[in-house]
């Protein structure tokens, strides 16, 4: 394959990658099966672990906002 057709072909592939890298259901759906099946957490734990991570992140968000004023 020459120089140019292999640009024109990965011109037409990048959509459908950059799809699939932003769907986070894809994602989280890659994520859970990872997770059950390589590291063998039950289902409930994760789903647990997963419903607390908005709420850290929240909290900490509010720490570091005093972080960053104190160190300006």
């Amino acid at each position: 394959m020459t120089e140019q057709m292999k640009r024109k072909n990965n011109l037409k592939l990048f959509p459908i990658y950059k799809m699939l890298s932003w769907d986070f259901l894809f994602y989280y759906a890659i994520a859970f099966l990872f997770l059950t099946i390589e590291k063998g957490f039950s289902a409930s734990e994760i789903l647990f672990a997963t419903a607390f991570f908005p709420l850290f992140r929240v909290l900490f968000q509010i720490f570091c906002d005093n972080i960053v004023d104190r160190i300006r």
